[in-house]
């Protein structure tokens, strides 16, 4: 008994110095999963597979209603370019991974280049098994390079023969009991940390989840570190110190047990975010990938055959125009991977600096980019910084925003304070606020944005604004595993004002048109707005169905009251793509301020009418488009080293409505300004060719209700 004790003694002696593993069970468990994923299992020679996988290029903004700010909650996802693409795999023991594109679909807002450009191939891991990882960040096979040509940085595996030379473990909890089949079966994690230190390879930093009683991986998920950076240029190194560049890699895959003893993959998702000290957004590149139609290739016990993983061969082709374009068994609506998940899943795992726990930091860092520079007819040239304090471990969830800056042409300062507290699911915020809002109604896009920079720039803006003096309190409720759907409520004490002074051309050409009048007075402003699938609402590339309630109500000097819907559907049938927007609201007010009527036409949702050509206290907009993918030209296109979306012509008829109408009492307002009422339902078609999946459209529209000529249209990207 005194031996035992004295033997258990020295033996956690042992373990607290061991700076490998935190116990002897975690040891034991790391080295059970080494065993068992080290080699393919004897018995499986390959698989086939159709892997259906979704390239999305995003922006990441962590912003709710009204501009009001969050960290790892609060935050809409806008899709630039979603790419789908359908795999016929195969892959063999001996590291043969052939990969043929069978088919291909995409949406984007502008021209744009393929993400075949930029993401090397493959960007999928056919097994874990092995020493070592296929990962896409330590290269792999492109366009007309050969394998031997490209540099190949290995990815050590966690549970690498070598791996005690670059990982710390600790953890081994029981987290989890999932169902395989009729079985349950108990998943452990282990989490996974590489040794500081100059390593020629590409390292794993997260969470393994591992079957407990045979020690096969289930998942993993954490971020990827690239341990001896490439060299880069002078140019590149100077853009990096001056936006202060962060790239960041993660991965979450996902096994699923086949034939009831190989764990092979099921779902992989690989994240590349840039982020930047200067604002909060995050440009995302994000890949998710599913395993549909596994075949398993088997082999008797007792065969012949090598056993073990031979070293990675990959290869990968484009299947013929005629091929891809009738492919069209998608599994998924395009745009639906993406719109499901937020860049802010990993920031659990994410680098020190940008987990929400840890000690105080202070950030030179905006809310967004038109924080630090914009321009537009109102304020001219805008320049401004600004900061912010994360208390992270001080206090939890508490951050403090501060900026500002100086408008040339009002020659004045504007900014703001706020300070919100993020407990998930809710959202606490108080803030101060000098803005320039935007008065738009029924748009895709709206909010205290800055304008068009580009636009502006030639006299082309369409927005108009007010100088708004705002203090907030609000809080808000987030609904759902990706907090996809928030009820916020909100009280504030608000002024606006007019602008004297505008610019009347553009800082390189072109006639801005006069601002919108605006009345000047206080109020106080109560709001209540529940979004659903908000980031269906704020992409309009994704698909899916979205919508968004609000009622407000504003008392004093200036008073209203204001309900509104917006509400987004976007689905593809086969080769037809059909999306329907409608967006509704009515202000009830006795005299009401002018920023607060109803505006539309041109680009507010009636084509082939002026821009706010009608005005009223009451207006709906319904938006329909019908488009269909004609089967021919659907392949990418490669030009040397680039490769653009396909030409992917498609024929799109929409058709728009609207109407504003008022009261009597609104109507003699209208009348003192010079506007009008649609007298009745307006509507107009729009009948376009699109190429480049959406990129370059022409066509033209017409009005209904008038004898008018058809408008030629010419338009780069383009939404309901």
């Amino acid at each position: 008994m005194i031996v035992s004790a004295l033997l258990f003694a020295l033996q956690s002696a042992s373990v607290a110095q061991d700076s490998t593993y935190t116990s002897p069970a975690l040891s034991s468990l790391v080295a059970s999963a080494a065993r068992a994923n080290h080699a393919v299992p004897q018995t499986l020679s390959g698989y086939r597979a159709h892997i259906e996988s979704e390239i999305a290029l995003l922006v990441n903004n962590p912003s709710g209603p009204d501009g009001v700010s969050g960290t790892t909650a609060a935050t809409t996802e806008a899709a630039a370019q979603i790419e789908q693409f359908q795999l016929d795999v195969s892959w063999k023991r001996s590291g043969l991974f052939d990969q043929r594109m069978i088919g291909y679909r995409a949406r984007q807002l502008g021209p744009m280049f393929s993400a075949l450009t930029i993401v090397p191939r493959p960007w999928t891991a056919p097994t874990l098994y092995g020493d070592r990882m296929s990962l896409m960040f330590g290269g792999g096979p492109s366009f007309g390079t050969p394998d031997s040509l490209r540099r190949q940085m290995p990815s050590v595996h966690p549970f690498a023969a070598d791996r005690e030379r670059f990982y710390r473990f600790s953890g081994g909890d029981t987290v989890a009991k999932i169902r395989s089949g009729t079985r349950i079966v108990p998943v452990v994690r282990v989490d996974v940390e590489p040794r500081e230190g100059k390593h020629d390879a590409i390292l794993f930093a997260g969470q393994v989840f591992v079957n407990a009683a045979n020690g096969e991986i289930v998942r993993m998920r954490g971020r990827i570190k690239l341990m001896a950076p490439p060299s880069e240029s002078r140019l590149t190194k100077l853009v990096r110190f001056i936006g202060r560049v962060d790239e960041i890699a993660y991965i979450d895959f996902e096994n699923s047990e086949r034939d009831g003893q190989y764990w092979l993959p099921r779902r992989q998702r690989i994240e590349y975010q840039v982020n930047t000290a200067l604002t909060e957004s995050r440009a995302t590149i994000r890949i998710q990938s599913v395993w549909n139609d596994v075949a398993l290739e088997t082999t008797p016990v007792g065969s012949t055959d090598v056993d073990t993983l031979g070293a990675p061969k990959y290869t990968f082709s484009i299947a013929s125009s005629d091929s891809t374009s009738k492919w069209d068994a998608w599994s998924k609506d395009l745009g639906a991977q993406s719109s499901d998940v937020s860049a802010r899943d990993f920031d659990d795992v994410a680098p020190p600096a940008l987990r929400p726990d840890g000690s105080a930091q202070w950030r030179w860092q905006a809310r967004g980019f038109t924080d630090l520079v914009r321009y537009n007819r109102v304020e001219g040239v805008f320049v401004g910084m600004a900061g912010l304090l994360d208390f992270r471990d001080a206090a939890p969830g508490l951050a403090i925003r501060a900026f500002g800056g100086w408008a040339f042409n009002e020659r004045t300062a504007k900014g703001g304070i706020e300070l919100t507290r993020v407990a998930q699911p809710w959202i606490t915020s108080v803030r101060a606020e000098r803005q320039l809002a935007s008065t738009n109604d029924l748009t895709v896009t709206t909010g205290a944005s800055g304008g068009n920079i580009v636009a502006s720039l030639f006299g082309a803006e369409d927005n108009d604004w007010v100088d708004r003096r705002i203090v907030s309190a609000g809080v808000s409720r987030e609904f759902g595993v990706k907090h996809s759907s928030a009820l916020r409520l909100e009280v504030a004490r608000g002024t606006d004002h007019g602008f004297s002074d505008i610019l009347t051309h553009g800082l390189i050409g072109g006639d801005f048109r006069a601002n919108r009048p605006v009345v000047n007075g206080s109020y106080v402003r109560s709001r209540a707005q529940f979004d659903l699938g908000r980031n269906i609402v704020t992409s309009s590339l994704a698909s899916g169905i979205g919508a968004s309630l609000s009622y407000e109500r504003g008392d004093g000097e200036l008073a209203w009251q204001r309900s509104q819907i917006e509400s987004l559907l976007q689905r593809t049938f086969g080769r037809f793509v059909l999306g329907a927007r409608t967006d509704a609201a009515y202000v009830a007010g006795n005299h009401l301020p002018t920023q607060q009527l109803l505006e539309v036409g041109g680009a507010e949702g009636l084509p082939g009418y002026d821009y706010k050509e009608f005005a009223g206290d009451q207006a709906v907009v319904i938006r329909t488009t019908a488009a269909y993918l004609m089967p021919l030209l659907q392949s990418p296109i490669r030009i040397s080293r680039l490769v653009l979306p396909a030409i992917a012509p498609q024929l799109q008829v929409g058709f728009f409505g609207g109407q504003a109408t008022a009261r009597d009492a609104t109507r003699a307002q209208l009348a003192a300004l010079g506007w009008k009422t649609t007298e009745g339902f307006k509507g107009s078609v729009d009948v376009r060719l699109r190429f480049f999946s959406g990129a370059f459209s022409v066509g033209a529209a017409r009005a209904f209700d008038r004898k008018d000529r058809w408008k030629a249209l010419f338009a780069l990207g383009g939404s309901l």
